[in-house]
């Protein structure tokens, strides 16, 4: 009630420059209706983002008098928006492997690392079942792992992978179940690392010791 009456300009925030505005009323001074998202002011001087809609309104002569606008608060949409930007972002910046598969071990989402890890592009990997990238000895541990993390909710292992060549390298592997707002399984997220230089790094210790205990 406080803003009846007075001039909108007590809502504007500083976050659109004049060209946007502008815009908005060469838009509705025109005759037609505007679209779009407006972050305003509130009275304390909080930001809140609008999806806004301002239609003009026509007297009997056709002239327009005055303009009604239909708002939605759509904060909290636009912070989960930039949330999950944001965790997009992370994930496609590190550098190990992440993997999301649905109830059947179908894999729904890979990041670029877990791709180039194994020798595919991502696209080739979504929709397949995640075994494709284990050898055929390794699938009853990977059932175990999976079984394991749907009773515990994680699972840590270190597992032999399969390249798209054929190749195969060591991985630690950290897979956590997801679950939906009820607690309800719907997947696994996991992260991949290569540890090809760590075994090797051991390999060469054994090999140092077993000299040194053959002198």
């Amino acid at each position: 009630d406080e803003a009846v009456g007075r001039n909108m300009n007590i809502l504007k925030s500083s976050q659109h420059d004049q060209t946007f505005y502008k815009q908005l009323w060469d838009t509705i001074n025109s005759g037609k209706v505007w679209h779009g998202e407006l972050t305003n002011k509130r009275k304390d001087a909080t930001l809140y983002t609008e999806q806004t809609s301002i239609t003009p309104v026509r007297d009997e002569r056709d002239n327009i008098r005055h303009f009604v606008a239909i708002k939605q608060d759509i904060s909290e949409r636009v912070e989960t928006q930039r949330q999950m930007r944001l965790l997009s972002s992370i994930v496609e910046q590190t550098t190990e492997g992440i993997s999301v598969v649905d109830n059947d071990g179908v894999v729904i989402f890979v990041n670029s690392a877990y791709a180039q890890m194994h020798g595919y592009l991502p696209e080739q990997l979504l929709g397949r079942h995640v075994s494709m990238v284990y050898a055929d000895e390794q699938i009853p541990l990977v059932a175990a792992a999976i079984r394991q993390t749907f009773d515990t909710g994680v699972c840590t292992g270190e597992f032999e992978r399969m390249r798209a060549d054929g190749s195969r390298f060591p991985a630690m592997i950290h897979g956590s179940l997801l679950s939906d707002e009820h607690g309800n399984p719907v997947g696994m997220i996991g992260a991949v690392r290569d540890i090809t230089d760590v075994k090797a790094a051991e390999q060469l210790e054994v090999e140092r010791e077993s000299l040194e205990n053959a002198v």
